[in-house]
């Protein structure tokens, strides 16, 4: 077995890592050798090496320019290698943001960040070293009930002062979450929280882009996972789903519509569709929709067929890489008033 000596060595570090914490040392092994038939490309975006950790055969994927890379993407690579291996892959970077790290967590996508963070669900491993990071200055990311509420305060017109039982009587949370909501809120620098009688009221910066722009490096996407699947026409809870992805976006900019439909529901939503027989699909080509399960309810923030522009933009910010994409974000963003 050969590894590219010109790549960064960052198996190395990994292994010095993994010694340290756990006290167990691992080494490049030609058991579980890297499959030949993966896509050709992929050699070209990562460096594999085999090895073993607890008795389980792993391919360390070191990432030959990881800021081209989104966390969703390595998910579906590491999907294919899956396929073809049974050995477990794990994405070993020298460095990665708060932001990635948090959305490799929600991918569920194994990884090893030398000097920080060694993150494998399958062993039941989540390390960190809280040390040695210097990101405190950043802010943490919002929990999906908080992010909802937020994105409804910037879609609603009327929305700058309210108090917190008029929100929860317009969002689908009990009066106990929107409680922990205001707290996050407060906590997060993005709301003024004042009692007055026996109300909470609560107070947002009424320059709508400047909130957003304050709170944007605090939202994740709100697309859980996505499955392929076979809808009828029509049924029973047809009226839960929400168009999205490119096939929203499509719908509101000059984007042209992918060929397979995409909408998006809540888990509750999905399991109510299971009931009735709707069920997932292995591939793209036996679907005719690609079904998006969200932390949050999309219909509480849609007043449309489509899912919000708001949540429509972060669930595919992702993809900057690709141009089409990027400009019809653009174009999404400014049909808001406040844009």
């Amino acid at each position: 077995m050969t590894r590219n000596a010109t790549a960064p060595d960052n198996f190395a570090l990994m292994a010095q890592h993994i010694e340290r914490v756990l006290g167990i040392r691992v080494e490049p092994t030609a058991n579980g050798s890297v499959p030949n038939d993966l896509p050709a490309f992929f050699t070209g975006i990562y460096e594999f090496t085999p090895f073993q950790l607890l008795e389980r055969r792993c391919l360390a994927a070191v990432p030959r320019d990881a800021s081209s890379l989104s966390p969703a993407a390595i998910r579906k690579h590491f999907d294919v290698v899956a396929g073809r291996s049974d050995a477990l892959c794990i994405y070993v970077a020298s460095d990665c943001t708060a932001t990635m790290r948090a959305r490799l967590i929600e991918q569920r996508v194994p990884f090893i960040i030398p000097g920080n963070q060694l993150y494998v669900p399958e062993l039941a491993m989540d390390l960190r070293e809280r040390f040695v990071r210097r990101e405190t200055a950043k802010p943490e990311q919002l929990g999906p009930a908080a992010q909802a509420t937020l994105l409804y305060v910037l879609l609603q017109p009327d929305v700058a002062r309210t108090t917190l039982q008029d929100l929860a009587t317009r969002l689908p949370y009990t009066p106990m979450t929107m409680t922990r909501v205001a707290n996050e809120l407060e906590a997060a620098g993005l709301a003024d929280v004042e009692r007055i009688g026996r109300n909470r009221w609560l107070s947002f910066d009424a320059d709508k882009k400047s909130l957003w722009n304050r709170v944007l490096p605090m939202l994740t996407s709100p697309v859980s996972h996505t499955d392929w699947v076979v809808l009828p026409k029509v049924g029973p809870d047809m009226r839960k789903l929400r168009l999205a992805g490119e096939t929203a976006l499509a719908a509101s900019t000059d984007l042209g519509a992918p060929s397979t439909t995409c909408r998006a529901t809540r888990a509750e939503a999905w399991r109510d569709l299971k009931k009735y027989g709707v069920v997932a699909v292995p591939y793209a080509e036996m679907a005719n929709t690609a079904l998006q399960i969200w932390r949050y309810d999309p219909a509480a923030l849609s007043t449309t067929g489509a899912v919000d522009p708001l949540s429509l933009y972060l669930s595919l910010r992702d993809r900057h890489s690709d141009d089409r994409i990027a400009l019809a974000l653009d174009e999404l963003m400014e049909t808001l008033p406040w844009w």
